[in-house]
């Protein structure tokens, strides 16, 4: 019985998130050893269920083999009281600013496996640090992460894996007689000798002992940890390059059909423009694979050495091109700076005689590339600079103003050859099934036909189509081929996927290309959700979000970024729009009426006419040239649930405008409150987000805020007149991110916020005048915040209530 209530004792304390040797706190789990005791000592429940685990022979560890490889580049073994904060977690960045990524206990991400991750991060990084501190052999998740350790260190092959010792206010001697009187281990193994077998105790002292014969580095408290890290990690970079390095090489399509012998000319091109300054343009339609030449060129420059730095930025059509250059120069000069408007010119400088890889993909507005590139002329003798775009007269514009000294070369991408074409087709169609002679002789007919007569050698298409097929029965491929008989354009082609879809699928993928691509996909996935209860019979959503999403991405209509957002390819995006007009969804829309409304025209169109206006689900003035509106204009579109009205003025009767808004973006906008008739108390269930950016006069937000009740993301970056969030801040239970970036006038932060408990993220940049974040006696700020950030909070002064401290992956307050 007693051993049964201990064993649900410690189940409980692994659910909480339990605790790391005597006192010290352990990441998502209690049990984390990694070295199995075979002793004679009656074991503990804890170290029975422990020997379970990391058995050699156990489960987890052939589960372990059938893992990725790890992300991480570098093991850090220390005890987190006696060093993480003072010397670890600076240790930690000092690495991150030279690309590399080091394992400690906060790199395991929440839900995770800890005892795979650990034993994952040990058995497949290359270095090892053990930080030896005074109290680190209270910790026998140390100690069994050093076995560990040694055990890779022996058994790697020529030296693979190497331990660097860190003797933190220990001498190495201390390591060899960890028993000994006298030893800052000494109090720590009496302990040990009472619950643990000699067999797991003499390992942990051999483990010391052989540590200790390790050349390291010693550190004693009162020397300077700043000149400690620098040779850590002068060490590390002697050991092996940064794998975050690697990690950025472009992932190219599989498999790249006639890629090879592409890449071999583009390559031969760059080489004979020798030490000039080179500027290579590859132009073409959308989906030829323009893109997909620059990777390759890119992955084969990045990994020979021969560029001292590179970087590949991805444009697309963003119009703000800021992110971007912090890109540029955390690739290009290893530096992170906030505030890029000019300074980004004067850090360029710095690339002077510097021989540099630049791609900018997907490049239609020359202004971008002067954004980007501000001097050419200050580049290093034989950089490169690769540019893909659509665009042939922006291509030309760029390489026209290049100095004489420059060589360029225009490279107009083509459609690939009938071999290639069919080979990329029957790949997507079948991938590695093998067809029997009966089933070659069905389907290779339908096949040529479609390669033949139907894609052009666009490989988009043929892979769009190729995964459309894959799978289906013959009757499917006859209808797809005699649908497509005609040749018509490729938006028509690239729909036959589309037109599979289910009517819910559907109306979600046109969601994203008339309006979400972007957006978060978890935005993009609670906006959705909040369909559930939706009522109308007008709302096409799909119940099932994930399924439905996966259903899209599976597809290849959809896909999600390394930054989570919603991206699809320009044609496909082309095709939803296509689609939105002419495709009748169930029985709600007739042929000819949009549900989306991207275009300035076609908004002011329907604001005038009220046939199908009660059909509109999204709307955008985004760039609208009129920027005038009369509120009794919308009173038509009752069903809109997306909503974008950034710079537009709307005056008159708020309270006409939709009550289904789930998703309201009005950036640039003209007001300096909310109206008050905005129906909030509309859309307590609805309204998801509400992003109002750079509203320049916007002075405070309403109390009836409060009313808002499922809203997500509250984002008020650049309203630099903003002096006063409302008391009730704190009601907005569901709010888990609040954007105050750049509020420059905003001097508190209302009391009630400690209520918000479901706040992960919380952003303060250039609040100037906020001087500390409190707690009361309601709670504290922070108490869950996982993302903080405060840079140029030049009053801030004060993070009160340990959570701050504690649960912080980064806070960094200016001052």
């Amino acid at each position: 019985m007693y051993l049964f209530l201990g064993f649900i004792c410690k189940w409980i304390a692994w659910v909480c998130g339990g605790f790391r040797g005597d006192g010290e706190q352990h990441p998502n789990q209690a049990h984390s050893s990694l070295y199995t005791d075979h002793g004679d000592c009656p074991r503990t429940p804890e170290d029975a269920e422990s020997d379970d685990v990391h058995n050699l022979g156990s489960p987890a560890v052939h589960l372990h083999r059938v893992l990725q490889q790890t992300k991480y580049d570098i093991f850090i073994n220390h005890r987190g009281p006696d060093t993480k904060l003072t010397f670890v977690t600076h240790l930690q960045e000092g690495l991150k600013e030279k690309q590399y990524t080091p394992f400690v206990d906060k790199s395991l991400g929440e839900g995770k496996q800890v005892f795979e991750e650990i034993e994952a991060a040990i058995r497949d990084t290359r270095v090892h640090l053990a930080i030896f501190s005074p109290g680190y052999a209270e910790s026998k998740y140390c100690l069994d992460e050093l076995v560990s350790m040694l055990e890779c260190r022996r058994k790697s092959p020529n030296g693979a894996v190497t331990l660097v010792p860190v003797f933190y206010d220990v001498k190495p001697q201390a390591l060899r007689r960890p028993d000994l009187p006298g030893s800052p281990f000494w109090h720590a193994f009496q302990q040990k000798k009472l619950r643990y077998s000699d067999q797991r105790i003499s390992a942990w002292k051999k483990a010391l002992h052989d540590a200790a014969d390790i050349k390291g580095f010693e550190f004693k408290i009162g020397e300077d940890t700043n000149e400690l890290k620098k040779k850590i990690i002068n060490r590390v970079q002697e050991l092996i390059a940064p794998r975050s390095g690697q990690s950025r090489k472009q992932s190219v399509p599989s498999p790249n059909v006639g890629g090879e012998v592409l890449l071999k000319e583009t390559l031969r091109r760059l080489e004979e423009m020798g030490d000039n300054v080179g500027i290579l343009g590859i132009c073409g339609m959308g989906g030829i694979g323009k893109t997909t030449l620059a990777q390759e060129v890119y992955n084969h420059y990045s990994t020979g050495g021969k560029f001292l730095y590179q970087t590949f930025l991805k444009i697309g059509d963003i119009k703000d091109t800021s992110h971007l250059r912090k890109q540029a120069l955390r690739d290009l000069l290893n530096k992170k700076e906030k505030n890029l408007d000019e300074r980004y010119v004067n850090h360029f400088e710095g690339l002077a005689g510097v021989k540099v890889l630049v791609v900018l993909d997907d490049i239609s507005n020359v202004e971008h590339f002067k954004e980007l590139v501000p001097n050419m002329k200050k580049l290093g003798v034989g950089s490169r600079i690769i540019l893909t775009s659509r665009e042939r007269d922006t291509m030309r514009a760029i390489m026209s103003e290049a100095p004489s000294r420059f060589g360029s070369y225009l490279h107009e991408m083509k459609p690939l050859e009938a071999t290639d074409s069919f080979n990329l087709f029957w790949f997507h169609a079948f991938h590695d099934r093998e067809l029997s002679k009966a089933e070659d002789e069905m389907f290779r007919p339908l096949a040529l036909m479609v390669v033949n007569n139907l894609c052009g050698g666009l490989p988009l298409a043929l892979k769009v189509i190729g995964q459309h097929l894959y799978g289906k029965p013959q009757e499917v491929w006859r209808e797809a081929t005699m649908s497509l008989k005609d040749r018509p354009d490729i938006i028509n082609v690239l729909s036959i996927s589309y037109k599979g879809l289910k009517e819910q699928n559907k109306m979600m993928f046109l969601d994203v290309s008339c309006q979400m691509v972007g957006l978060l996909e978890e935005d993009a996935i609670d906006i959705w959700k909040s369909c559930g209860s939706c009522k109308s019979r007008y709302c096409m959503t799909s119940k099932m979000v994930h399924d439905s999403l996966q259903i899209l991405k599976d597809k290849s209509l959809v896909e999600v970024d390394k930054d989570r957002r919603m991206t699809m390819h320009d044609l496909l995006r082309e095709m939803g729009k296509k689609m939105d007009e002419v495709d009748k969804i169930g029985s709600l829309k007739k042929e000819g009426h949009w549900c989306h409304l991207w275009d300035p025209l076609l908004v002011k169109y329907y604001l005038t006419d009220d046939e199908g206006s009660k059909e509109v689900r999204g709307l955008s003035l985004v760039g609208a040239k009129q920027t005038d509106f009369a509120g009794l204009e919308f009173k038509m579109m009752s069903e809109i649930h997306l909503m974008q009205l950034d710079g537009a003025r709307i005056e008159g009767d708020f309270s006409l405008l939709s009550k289904k808004i789930r998703w309201l973006q009005w950036r640039s906008s003209f007001l300096r409150e909310l109206p008050p008739r905005l129906h909030m108390q509309a859309v307590p269930s609805l309204l998801r987000v509400l992003l109002l950016q750079n509203c320049t006069a916007l002075e405070e937000l309403p109390e009836t805020i409060k009313l808002l009740t499922m809203l997500r993301i509250l984002n008020v970056h650049g309203c630099k007149r903003l002096k006063l969030l409302p008391g009730c801040l704190g009601d907005l239970q569901g709010l888990q991110e609040l954007n105050l970036n750049e509020c420059e006038n905003l001097e508190r932060l209302p009391e009630g916020m400690v209520k918000l408990s479901n706040l992960k993220a919380l952003s303060l940049d250039g609040c100037s005048k906020i001087a500390t974040l409190f707690s009361t006696e309601d709670g504290e700020l922070g108490a869950n915040l996982i993302k903080f950030s405060a840079l140029c909070a030049s009053s801030l002064t004060k993070l009160s209530g340990p959570s701050i401290h504690l649960h912080l992956e980064k806070a960094s307050p200016a001052g």
